[in-house]
This record gives structure tokens, C-alpha cells and sequence, in this order.
């Protein structure tokens, strides 16, 4: 009925995308809160333009070859300022390459959600919610929660940053890998993301469509479409291959 009412209002996507966004974060909260079992909004798609033609075009990311690029000039930036929070940005896109997993997936994981050669995603962390800096929520969708395997350089790249943040004080299993107390702010990881792609002389992405890199570096490696559908927390194989397909 919510999604009736406000589907027939004279207004942009966008705007009814804003009102979805709003109201998916508080319900999320409630669930994290325990005010409510589960939220109303899930399975509840966002709001889509019926005049939008599917461009393959639109969708952007970076190659193998280009990543290198990229997180070159992210560890050189690290290097420089060598401070965990400047680790921390760059292990954050070390994993959003070769995890595919959502920001705000990546902001939530703590060190004793890696075991092993695996991590698993269990929540996420959304921001941007009037009176509080962050607010840690159930994943997307119940696909969601998943194990997802580790490249050997990004388990290199953990390993590392581990013994770093060990040194700190106050170090526990319970701090986010790449925040340490608390998750690394979206403003701050984007302003990273757009100067590490200039200084690459890469064209710009989203943080976002690193998960589109992901999914590219799997396709082009052969993978099973429905692992890496699995590895994407997406619901069924069709979400992907709506995505990926060309």
C-alpha cells in the first residue's frame, strides 16, 4: 500500500527513491533494536523509471590491469601517511575488489568474521541517519548472509593490517577491520576513491561499482555464474544475469 501511494505521486525516481531509502534505514534499525522481528521492506525492490532502456553501456568498472593501477596509488598513500585509518581505506577496497561485497558490508566486518581463508557477512553498517553517525543492521536480503573465499593478496593484505592494528592499543577480535572502533565515513572513502583514480589517470567509479569489478574479474576468470551470483548475496541467478549477462 506504502509502495502504491507513493508509486503514484507526481515526483522523480529519485525523489521516491530517497523516501524508500529513508524508510528501509529506520525499519532496519527497529530490527536491530529488536523493536520488530523483520522488516516490512524486505523483498520491497526500489522504485524504477518504466521508461528506462537497459544500457550495458552505464555499466562501469575497472579491469584486473586497471585495479593494479588504482590500489598502487592507494598503497603508496598508506605508505606515506602510515596511520591505520590510511591502511584502513586502503584494505577497504582490497576487499571491495576481490569480495564484491556491498560498502556498507565491508564497513560492518570485524576481525572475527574472518576464519581462515573466509570471511562471512553478517550485517552492515548504514550511515548518513539523522542523530547517529552509523547504525549497524541485518544485511540486504537473507542471500545475503554468506561465506565468500579469499584471494591469497587479499589475505596477504589481512594479514598485515592485522598485526598493525594489533600493536594499537585496545586491540580486539570485536574492532572493524577497517575502522578499528568505528567504520570509516562514506565521505572519506569516496574523496579516496576519486583522487587514487586521478592520480592513476583512470576514469572514475563509484565505490559501488568496485562490486561491479568484482563480478567483472570472476566472469573473466570463468566462474560459475551461480557462485558468482552466491558470492554476490544476490537472491537468484536472474538478478545477476539482468546485470551481467553482456
Amino acid at each position: 500500500a506504502w509502495r502504491a501511494r507513493i508509486g503514484a505521486l507526481d515526483q522523480k525516481v529519485s525523489t521516491k527513491n530517497s523516501a524508500y531509502k529513508v524508510l528501509r534505514a529506520l525499519l532496519n534499525y527497529a530490527v536491530a533494536r529488536k523493536l520488530i522481528e523483520k522488516s516490512p521492506m524486505s523483498g520491497l525492490r526500489p522504485f524504477r523509471d518504466p521508461c528506462a532502456v537497459p544500457d550495458a553501456v552505464k555499466l562501469r568498472y575497472y579491469t584486473k590491469d586497471e585495479f593494479q593501477k588504482f590500489i598502487a596509488v592507494g598503497k603508496k598513500e598508506a605508505e606515506a601517511a602510515d596511520t591505520l585509518r590510511a591502511w584502513g581505506i586502503y584494505i577497504f577496497f582490497m576487499l571491495a575488489y576481490y569480495t564484491g561485497m556491498r560498502k556498507g558490508e565491508i564497513n560492518a566486518l570485524r576481525w572475527n568474521d574472518v576464519e581462515g581463508s573466509y570471511i562471512w557477512v553478517r550485517r552492515s553498517i548504514t550511515q548518513k541517519i539523522k542523530g547517529e553517525k552509523w547504525v549497524e543492521t541485518p544485511p540486504k536480503t537473507p542471500a545475503s548472509v554468506r561465506r565468500i573465499q579469499m584471494p591469497a593478496p587479499l589475505i596477504a593484505a589481512l594479514d598485515e593490517h592485522k598485526a598493525r592494528q594489533m600493536k594499537a592499543e585496545g586491540w580486539e577480535p570485536s574492532l572493524f577491520i577497517c575502522g578499528g572502533p568505528a567504520p570509516i565515513p562514506d565521505t572519506v572513502l569516496e574523496n579516496a576513491n576519486k583522487t587514487w583514480g586521478e592520480r592513476a589517470g583512470l576514469p572514475h567509479i563509484t565505490v559501488h561499482e568496485f562490486r561491479h569489478s568484482h563480478a567483472s574479474l570472476l566472469c573473466n576468470a570463468g566462474i560459475n555464474i551461480k557462485e558468482i551470483a552466491r558470492r554476490l548475496g544476490h537472491s537468484d541467478v536472474e538478478t545477476t544475469l539482468k546485470t551481467y549477462a553482456h
